[in-house]
């Protein structure tokens, strides 16, 4: 499954609920800024909880779907449409092959979290290892991050 952002938006970026287990280290948990929010549209859908999930900031998302999806959204009072049906709050619904999901700007609020059925796999590009000593370091593998969904 692949989708296309036309337009990315203010700040949209992949979330999840973070790392935790090294703030001993110097390194934030990061994730979400609003756990519950992500965790609640990716519960909407059957996801996993902690499945990442777009953070939208200040709206002008738009997506292309080239498979039929399910998708959730939480968040501030954004206006929320699939094709031309609007998508309230808490609620899923389906977007068809071919059609968009677009995000405008917020009416209250500047966040929102968009969840899309079968989660996102950001694959895993790189990884923190405690070793001997308790020394952590940073293992960075070549290919990248990968955005796949489904």
């Amino acid at each position: 499954m692949s989708v296309i952002a036309e337009r990315a938006g203010f700040l949209t970026s992949i979330q999840d609920l973070g790392r935790t287990g090294f703030r001993e280290f110097g390194v934030s948990s990061g994730g979400a800024l609003d756990s519950f929010g992500l965790r609640v549209a990716n519960l909407l859908l059957g996801n996993a909880e902690g499945a990442a999930g777009l953070e939208v900031t200040l709206g002008g998302l738009q997506l292309r779907f080239k498979d039929e999806r399910v998708v959730a959204w939480c968040g501030g009072e954004f206006d929320v449409r699939i094709g031309s049906r609007a998508l309230p709050a808490g609620h899923a619904g389906l977007v068809s092959a071919g059609e968009k999901l677009k995000i405008s700007a917020p009416k209250v609020g500047c966040r929102s979290w968009l969840s899309i059925s079968g989660g996102i796999d950001v694959g895993m590009f790189f990884r923190w290892v405690c070793g001997p000593g308790r020394r952590l370091r940073l293992q960075v593998f070549p290919r990248g991050p990968r955005l796949t969904i489904g």
